[in-house]
């Protein structure tokens, strides 16, 4: 009769020796979901008359990131990196939708009534439309890229995608580096929690990218929202710029930083 594995055991002690690596990641992914609050707060203050249907459709949607965040928090942290970062390409998507969505009720009506299995909404094909809107929002009131910036930008946040693409559906090339290590004649395998310098990298790129996205999918659903009301508006957007900066610092340093110890 095989033992069992010791999961827990081995994911307090993965959680233990990684948080040193992940505490500024970790802090940020903390500050995208205080944000969703703080727009969920000022849409309700700003608010007028009931929420049309944009309103509810992103809603659902930045909920849904938001719990998604909260599990890639919880794989990151007790070494499960590659799971992380997988679920990050979900995130991706659904932050796209709730852009796409935006305050078009004929759009948010679509994705209500959307039936197809085999796609989700919107469909690919548009999904570079999201993209662009993510990235202008944010960048509103920071920079205004040109045209070949912008195309520039759209595809490094699509192959970004792909990668966490990579990681969702076992590609070896991602797998290579996970859960096996071979020593001379021997193998070592690691079933539970993995950590290598490359799996820190990975989690901590699982939980920017995630975070980021929460913190643009909430900017996008208040910001049009509140824009009536100048003190929500301005006591808001003051709160975006804190995560903006908090992102920016991230955003300075290569994932593989300060790991050599690892």
């Amino acid at each position: 009769m095989p033992l069992p594995i010791a999961w827990l055991r081995n994911e307090r002690e993965a959680k233990k020796r990684l948080r040193p690596f992940l505490l500024d990641y970790l802090a940020l992914a903390r500050a995208a979901h205080t944000f969703l609050e703080s727009s969920i707060k000022a849409v309700r203050a700003a608010a007028t008359k009931p929420s049309p249907l944009a309103a509810l459709v992103q809603a659902r949607i930045l909920v849904r990131i938001s719990n998604d965040l909260r599990v890639i928090e919880n794989a990151a942290a007790m070494g499960y990196s590659t799971q992380a970062l997988g679920l990050v390409a979900g995130v991706y998507e659904l932050a796209h939708a709730a852009a796409y969505v935006g305050t078009d009720n004929s759009r948010a009506e679509e994705w209500e009534n959307h039936d197809v299995v085999t796609d989700s909404y919107p469909p690919r094909r548009m999904r570079r439309e999201a993209v662009r809107t993510t990235l202008l929002a944010v960048l509103d009131g920071i920079d205004t890229p040109s045209e070949a910036q912008l195309t520039k930008l759209v595809a490094q946040q699509e192959k970004f995608y792909t990668i966490t693409c990579m990681a969702k559906h076992g590609n070896p090339k991602v797998l290579r580096s996970q859960g096996v290590r071979v020593e001379g004649a021997l193998m070592r395998i690691f079933h539970g929690p993995y950590m290598s310098k490359a799996s820190i990298q990975q989690s901590r790129m699982a939980l920017f990218h995630a975070a980021r996205m929460l913190f643009a999918a909430s900017l996008l659903f208040a910001k049009p929202r509140i824009q009536h009301e100048p003190a929500i508006s301005r006591m808001y957007l003051n709160r975006a710029q804190r995560v903006i900066r908090r992102i920016g610092q991230i955003m300075k340093r290569p994932l593989g930083h300060d790991i050599e110890a690892a």
